[in-house]
C-alpha cells in the first residue's frame, strides 16, 4: 500500500506541474492532498464543501474556509497565467474556461485514476508474461 501512495504523490505531483499549476503557490499541497483524497475515496468528489475541504484542512491543521481559498488561489493564478489545462495531459481538454475547484479537483482526479488504472493493467500484463516465460523455461529449458 505504502507503493502505491508513494506513486500516486509522483503521479498528482506531475499532472499539477504538467497542467501548470505553480508548486510555491500556497494551495499546491493542499490541491494534491484534496486530489489524493479523491483518488483513494471518490465519493469526496461529490461532497467537497462539507466533505473534502474538512478532510484536508485536518490533514494540514487549518480551516475548511483557508482551504477552498487556498486552491481556489493556486487555480486561479494557473489559469489567469494561461496555463491551467495546457499540459500534455490536457491536449483535448474541451471546456477550458472552466476553473472551479470542484470542477479541477474532479478532473484531476479523474484523469489520475485512471492513468493509475491503466498501469495496473499494464503491470499485471507483463507480470503474467513473465509468469508464462518462466513456466516456458522450466518445461523445454532456457532461451538463449
Amino acid at each position: 500500500m505504502e507503493n502505491y501512495n508513494i506513486e500516486l504523490d509522483k503521479e498528482i505531483t506531475n499532472f499539477l506541474l504538467a497542467g501548470g499549476l505553480p508548486a510555491n503557490a500556497k494551495g499546491f499541497p493542499l490541491l494534491k492532498s484534496a486530489i489524493q483524497l479523491c483518488v483513494t475515496q471518490p465519493d469526496l468528489t461529490y461532497n467537497i464543501t462539507k466533505g473534502l475541504y474538512p478532510a484536508v484542512a485536518q490533514l494540514h491543521n487549518t480551516k475548511p474556509t483557508l482551504v477552498e481559498r487556498n486552491i481556489r488561489y493556486c487555480i486561479t493564478e494557473a489559469f489567469y497565467a494561461g496555463t491551467l489545462f495546457s499540459g500534455e495531459n490536457f491536449k483535448n481538454f474541451a471546456n477550458k474556461n472552466n476553473h472551479k475547484n470542484g470542477f479541477v479537483i474532479a478532473t484531476y482526479s479523474n484523469k489520475i485514476t485512471a492513468k493509475m488504472q491503466s498501469n495496473q493493467i499494464a503491470y499485471k500484463k507483463a507480470n503474467d508474461s513473465i509468469v508464462q516465460l518462466e513456466k516456458y523455461k522450466r518445461k523445454y529449458g532456457d532461451i538463449d
